[in-house]
């Protein structure tokens, strides 16, 4: 009869570890998910800023003005979707579409595209501005 309830006991503690092991397992699994999406996140604010940062740029500068920005990080499913709405001044919304939504806007005294545009474009890489009357704006 003992033998009976050590071998019970015995199985019962094997089977807590390998439970405790899962969800311990599980956890990990989560944190890295977790690390992952917050570094997207931080990488789609990031190019976020150097776009309308490059727009602000080409504002502020009279003249003739041409910038070629990098965009950061790694081959990535993200969507940059820019609109712009031409008013008193140019309003420039960069809006990006990935695990995550991101949205920013600027406002400046320059034209952009020919005051209003929409563009949508997969995954660029580089982004071009050349400022003569205008600003002409392309992603790549």
């Amino acid at each position: 009869m003992n033998r009976r309830g050590s071998i019970a006991c015995f199985m019962v503690c094997k089977i807590g570890i390998v439970l405790a092991v899962v969800v311990l397992i599980g956890a990990v699994i989560n944190m890295a998910s977790s690390i992952d999406r917050e570094a997207h996140r931080e990488e789609m604010i990031e190019t976020a800023k150097i776009i309308l940062g490059a727009l602000e740029e080409a504002d502020s500068i009279p003249g003739k003005v041409s910038i070629e920005r990098e965009l950061p990080g790694s081959p990535r499913n993200m969507s940059i979707v820019l609109e712009g709405e031409r008013g008193p001044s140019q309003l420039v919304r960069v809006r990006i579409e990935g695990l995550e939504n991101i949205a920013r806007h600027t406002v400046l005294s320059a034209i952009v595209n020919n005051g209003s545009f929409s563009l949508r474009v997969n995954n660029p890489s580089r982004l071009r501005l050349l400022k003569e009357s205008f600003i002409l704006m392309e992603l790549i």
